[in-house]
Parts: structure tokens; C-alpha cells; sequence
């Protein structure tokens, strides 16, 4: 493979003077994304509270505790998609 096909596949830089859209659908399209995920991450964290609170045995302050413990990663990965969502939907080049 010689350096001239190389170069000929890459990406295409970005120019700076391409500025992302906002559009009606681009927030639909990237909340509706958000939601998705949001929840399926929501219902996996709260079976995994459950399922450790019932195999730990735990109740009370020390289910907050854990509770808290496993939100927050569920909350940075919620947090992480709603900005990769909306990226992917203001991005011009996939309008």
C-alpha cells in the first residue's frame, strides 16, 4: 500500500468553518437516542441495586449507600451518551 492511497482514504479534515447544525429533528433525534439509553441503563442499575441489596442483605442507610455507589457510574454513562448523541446529530456531515 503506497502513501498516495493512504492519503487518498483517510477522513476528510474537518474545516472550521462548517458549523454544526441545530435543527428541530437534530434534538428530537438526539433526545430520543438519550432516552433510549438512558433507561435501559436506568433499569439495569436499579435490578443491580436490587439483586446486590437482597444478596447483601442490606437495608437502611447502607442500601443508600450502595444505591449512590452504583448510580454514579449510571449517571457519567447517561451523562456520556446525551454528548455522543448529540454530536452524532449536530454534526453536518450526517444531515
Amino acid at each position: 500500500m503506497s502513501q498516495q492511497t493512504a492519503k487518498e482514504q483517510s477522513l476528510p479534515a474537518t474545516d472550521p468553518s462548517i458549523h454544526n447544525k441545530i435543527t428541530a429533528l437534530g434534538i428530537l433525534g438526539a433526545l430520543a437516542a438519550t432516552v433510549l439509553m438512558g433507561s435501559e441503563i436506568a433499569f439495569a442499575d436499579a435490578a443491580a441495586i436490587w439483586a446486590l441489596s437482597g444478596f447483601l442483605h442490606v437495608a437502611g442507610i447502607t442500601l443508600i449507600v450502595l444505591g449512590v455507589a452504583v448510580s454514579l457510574p449510571a449517571v457519567w454513562a447517561c451523562i456520556a451518551i446525551a454528548r455522543l448523541a448529540w454530536r452524532a446529530e449536530s454534526d453536518p456531515r450526517n444531515n
